[in-house]
């Protein structure tokens, strides 16, 4: 056994999450070793500890979530760590704004500040220009995770993208 593995077992053990209960049970150990093979595969600390979460949060406790947890980690495994970072930092950019209090803004202008200071920050952070930024998440459209937006201006429209309700509902599961 690869010692990524290794240390997933380990934790899943040390936090309490495998039960005797659970190695009875013929889905659990099913998706878990779901879990180890995607592990396997998977290059990359971050990517394994979303999987890691994504099994916790579904599967253990009694939750026994099983078509959710199909998806989301095969979404997470097919997505580089690029990608994932792009979505953390378009959800750290959303949250912010939306939870920022500017008097009478409109969601237009929201949308707006969100995604410049999504930019902003993929530029800084992973060194991607606005033209590659944009070509990645195309590209990450095909998760759910992410949708394109057009904002009407009266000098044109404007192409932004925003995470979805389903990226929302995953970030439940994952501890940033």
């Amino acid at each position: 056994m690869k010692r990524k593995q290794q240390n997933v077992i380990e934790d899943l053990i040390k936090s309490r999450s495998i039960t005797e209960e659970d190695i009875q049970d013929i889905d659990y150990m099913t998706e878990f070793a779901k879990l180890l093979e995607a592990v396997k595969r998977t290059h990359g600390n971050t990517k394994i500890k979303y999987m890691k979460d994504i099994f916790k949060g579904t599967i253990c406790n009694g939750r026994k979530e099983y078509d959710l947890y199909e998806e989301y980690l095969q979404r997470v495994y097919d997505m580089s760590e690029r990608e994932m970072n792009i979505l953390l930092i378009m959800h750290k950019c959303e949250k912010k704004e939306w939870m920022t209090n500017y008097n009478c803004d409109s969601r237009e202008q929201k949308i707006a500040r969100s995604w410049h200071e999504e930019k902003l920050s993929a530029k800084e952070k992973l060194g991607i220009d606005e033209a590659t930024l944009r070509s990645i998440i195309i590209g990450m459209q095909r998760t759910g995770f992410c949708t394109v937006e057009y904002i009407h201006y009266a000098a044109g429209d404007i192409q932004m993208y925003l995470l979805t309700q389903y990226f929302k509902d995953f970030m439940k599961y994952i501890s940033i």
